[in-house]
């Protein structure tokens, strides 16, 4: 186990330099409390199955490559405390992968969760505001408000990561 603790810090800190581990450890942590989550919501002594599998690694990837909305509303706080984050790292490239980024996993996971067209149109919509928003609208005032927004579309990931497992564990249309 000491073989494996110094590389993974090295490693850590590597991100940390980056503004990268924040994000990857916080999915992590997301991802072991769902997991947990999945399993107490499922029948008597279930176990994970292939479904819920999906649906807590798709989460915690999401969270994982979105997560530096949040740090947006405080970024001058943190170039001036030389905290590393994303936003202050490339600041740029921050806001544009939200604007790209959102609505592309909003397509992805609609796909991969079957919903209807009508569905999949207002949740690619609403990533696309909300990533827009991120581009146009930078002061901090705008960035709380986008942040908001952000957090709304976390919601709707859980509604329908919910409907994806508790479907797998109910014989609905994700059984697997």
């Amino acid at each position: 186990m000491r073989w494996v603790i110094v590389p993974v810090c090295l490693l850590l800190s590597f991100c940390d330099r980056m503004g990268l581990s924040k994000n990857a450890l916080t999915a992590i942590l997301g991802g072991c409390l769902e997991v947990g989550a999945t399993v107490a919501a499922g029948p008597r002594n279930s176990c994970i199955d292939k479904a819920g599998v999906l649906a807590v690694t798709l989460s915690s990837t999401v969270f994982a490559t979105t997560l530096h909305a949040q740090d947006f509303k405080d970024e001058e706080g943190d170039r001036l405390t030389g905290r590393h984050t994303l936003p202050t790292i490339f600041p740029k490239a921050a806001r544009f992968s939200m604007m790209f980024g959102l609505p592309l996993w909003s397509y992805a996971l609609s796909c991969i969760w079957k919903i209807d067209a009508l569905s999949t149109t207002a949740f690619v919509l609403y990533g696309a505001f909300v990533g827009i928003r991120f581009v146009m609208y930078n002061t901090v005032g705008a960035d709380k408000q986008s942040c908001k927004f952000y957090s709304e579309s976390k919601y709707c990931l859980g509604a329908h990561r919910v409907k994806l497992t508790m479907g797998s564990y109910y014989g609905g249309p994700n059984a697997t």
